[in-house]
């Protein structure tokens, strides 16, 4: 067996289902659960899975999970205004590609861009997640997020700096694109991973 693996299942033993393949636990989340009436594919659990037991016996915390099948979060269309030397292995599409080792990256010369989220048709929106491919150094000093809201863009977030992960909250918004602009960048931004929640 591998070792320092962790076993994943309704009733642990390491970590547990939330109850849910929606991506969130509860408001009151407990790292604690009794075991001894919980099994694996038990029906009726989902709220105990969601919560925990304050009092629980046995230290298993809740692991969120969705599914990566069509349906269950957005297949976004990517465009940019750019992206280096108009190669694919530099593609606006590499953000939603779901693989580490992708990004969009521009020329050089280049040190600010547009990305152009289409989600296909509206959506609620209340987080965007940013990454930099950090291997090659952290870059964006400053960039916003805009909204496609009544035929215009509105802008929802300006900020700076993204690094190896930035976790936006935005006020619950529908919209079916968002348009993420570097603004300025050290060198040449390298954009890895844009999630949509």
């Amino acid at each position: 067996m591998e070792p320092n693996i962790i076993f994943f299942s309704d009733a642990g033993p390491d970590i547990r289902w939330c109850g849910n393949e929606r991506g969130y636990t509860g408001e009151t989340n407990w790292a604690t659960i009794d075991t001894d009436s919980i099994y694996a594919g038990k029906s009726g659990i989902g709220k105990l899975l969601n919560s925990g037991q304050e009092n629980g016996k046995n230290y298993i915390p809740s692991e969120v999970d969705v599914s990566i099948r069509p349906g269950w979060f957005y297949h976004a269309a990517v465009k940019s205004d750019s992206y280096r030397g108009n190669s694919k292995l530099y593609a606006a599409s590499n953000i939603t590609d779901g693989k580490k080792e992708t990004y969009w990256n521009t020329n050089d010369d280049v040190t600010t861009g547009n990305l152009v989220i289409d989600l296909g048709s509206k959506k609620t929106v209340k987080f965007i997640s940013l990454q930099e491919y950090i291997k090659l150094g952290q870059r964006v000093k400053s960039f916003e997020v805009s909204v496609w809201k009544n035929n215009v863009w509105e802008e929802v977030i300006k900020a700076t700096t993204i690094g190896y992960k930035r976790i936006l909250r935005i006020e619950p918004t529908e919209t079916e694109k968002i348009k993420i602009s570097i603004t300025s960048s050290k060198a040449a931004p390298l954009i890895s991973n844009v999630a949509i929640y």
